[in-house]
């Protein structure tokens, strides 16, 4: 990433890397184990309920990703 204003190099630190894989990952859990299952089921196992299911997991796991990765956002200046 570049500063408009200064013209600097930037990038995200390992600790915001680290915290938006693990912030995906809980993020997929949960939806896995909250919703995928009881979509399926209420689609009686048909392939686009599976599908549904399928993007409703991978849409939590972009959100746990991106609110965890917020939260701890810290930028480093690249060499």
């Amino acid at each position: 990433m570049k500063c408009q204003a200064c013209g600097r190099q930037y990038d995200l630190s390992d600790a915001t890397k680290v915290s938006s894989m693990m912030g995906g990952m809980v993020g997929m859990g949960l939806t896995v184990l909250l919703l995928f299952g009881r979509i399926v089921a209420a689609g009686h196992g048909s392939k686009g309920y599976i599908a549904l299911a399928s993007a409703v997991v991978l849409f939590g796991f972009g959100l746990g990703a991106v609110a965890l990765a917020r939260i701890t956002l810290r930028l480093e200046r690249k060499p």
